[in-house]
């Protein structure tokens, strides 16, 4: 498989881990994006290679190795032989992954909608508690996370702003 564009953003790491992470990214290829030389990690800086898709996958595993407390996100950009993927990692909520456009956001298809839909709806007939079933599916459509990076990009967003909103 060809190389894609690969992306990663930390939205939070130990002080600690700030120079074993950046050199990992270095030595991966990862540059910060507009040309910048500076080598130094950064919260909210998108950093960006042509990685292969095993070795984008391997990378996220490592880089939780090197620092569990770190909050961090990696897109790998749709293409014309691949859909993209979005993955998040927190240490407290676990890995998100999910499809991603070429903006790096979401992507949840129509038929695992539909499917988390239905099983929610037969759960809720067959007597399961409706905010537990919520709750799972809020889950499975990535909302933890979701909202987790919305506190983390802007510390002062309320949890419940639309994400279409701008406050």
């Amino acid at each position: 498989m060809s190389a894609v564009p690969v992306s990663i953003v930390f939205h939070r790491f130990g002080a600690h881990a700030q120079p074993v992470l950046s050199d990992e990214l270095r030595e991966q290829g990862f540059r910060r994006r507009f040309g910048e030389t500076d080598t130094a990690l950064r919260i909210g800086e998108v950093y960006g290679h042509h990685q292969d898709l095993v070795i984008a996958d391997q990378l996220a595993n490592r880089l939780r190795d090197l620092d569990p407390t770190a909050v961090f996100e990696i897109v790998v950009a749709p293409t014309g032989e691949y859909d993209g993927d979005r993955i998040v990692i927190d240490p407290d909520l676990g890995e998100y992954d999910s499809g991603a456009d070429h903006a790096g956001r979401a992507l949840l298809l129509a038929d695992d909608v539909i499917t988390n839909l239905e099983f929610a709806a037969a759960q809720i007939t067959a007597g399961r508690d409706p905010a537990a079933v919520l709750a799972e599916l809020d889950r499975a459509v990535g909302g933890p996370w979701q909202r987790r990076l919305a506190e983390l990009r802007d510390p002062h967003r309320r949890a419940t702003t639309p994400a279409h909103a701008h406050p």
